[in-house]
């Protein structure tokens, strides 16, 4: 704490409006290498104490230095779902532990096999990611008490993209330098957004839009097979979407990716 309270002060200007940020230089250098090397290296931006990032978006920042300096970011209670714990012999998943019961939709008897494992999979792998951040369950449970009322108020709103794009943005800077917490942090996020998203036709210009976001950023291949996954959950109702459809008749490499998870879960 006394290297962080008496380290330099160092200056970012950010986004095409140079919006400037200042965070103690010892707390970004702890994130990760790249920006350890950045502030404490040989590059020109260590010797003045400033560096420009042009193409960050300017709230992304903001919620990098909400992290930096508490661990967490953004107002994502009202939109985060309860976790439930259950066991599901039906999912084909022997002895697997679940997170959440919500944001399945398929538990009729006409539900195809596929279709659930699909869905346990992305929910699986979501908390992978809640898991490898290792909050306490203590903690867990009480900052979801605490949150239960926001929740329920908030239950007939269901986030638009703009929520899921700030997740998406900050998952692509957290990659781009390497910050790993924070990488964990926004898959966390997604996860549980998604778990409680249950989209209907009308929703489904919110993931086609984030698809778009992953195909037309320099996206890393994790967000993409994330937001592929999910897709897949949710391909009968996103084909409803015109816009879905020709997005997977001119984008090869997802199609590629959107089948290959379809069939995957096949068998």
């Amino acid at each position: 704490m006394h290297s962080i309270g008496s380290s330099k002060p160092f200056r970012f200007t950010v986004g095409p409006e140079k919006r400037e940020f200042t965070i103690h230089e010892d707390l970004v250098a702890r994130q990760s290498p790249a920006l350890e090397s950045l502030v404490n290296g040989s590059f020109s931006e260590a010797q003045k104490g400033h560096a420009v990032l042009e193409s960050v978006d300017e709230h992304t920042f903001a919620f990098f230095i909400e992290y930096v300096y508490t661990g967490h970011y953004g107002d994502v209670d009202q939109y985060t779902p309860r976790p439930v714990y259950y066991t599901d012999e039906e999912s084909g998943l022997e002895s697997e532990e679940l997170d959440y019961e919500s944001g399945w939709e398929g538990n009729s008897d006409n539900a195809r096999p596929s279709e659930k494992r699909l869905w346990f999979r992305f929910v699986r792998r979501s908390r992978e990611f809640w898991k490898r951040r290792a909050y306490a369950a203590r903690e867990d449970e009480v900052e979801h008490q605490q949150a239960e009322g926001a929740v329920a108020a908030k239950a007939a709103n269901k986030p638009g993209i703009e929520v899921f794009l700030r997740h998406a943005r900050l998952q692509v800077f957290a990659d781009y330098y390497g910050i790993i917490g924070l990488m964990d942090l926004t898959f966390e996020h997604m996860g549980q957004l998604f778990i409680g998203f249950e989209p209907k036709v009308k929703d489904t210009g919110v993931i086609l839009e984030l698809l778009r976001f992953c195909y037309d950023t320099p996206a890393p291949d994790a967000l993409k097979s994330f937001i592929v996954l999910y897709a897949a959950c949710k391909a009968e109702v996103l084909w409803m979407n015109k816009g879905f459809q020709k997005l997977v008749d001119k984008n090869r490499e997802f199609s590629l990716a959107f089948l290959g998870q379809i069939m995957g879960t096949k068998g």
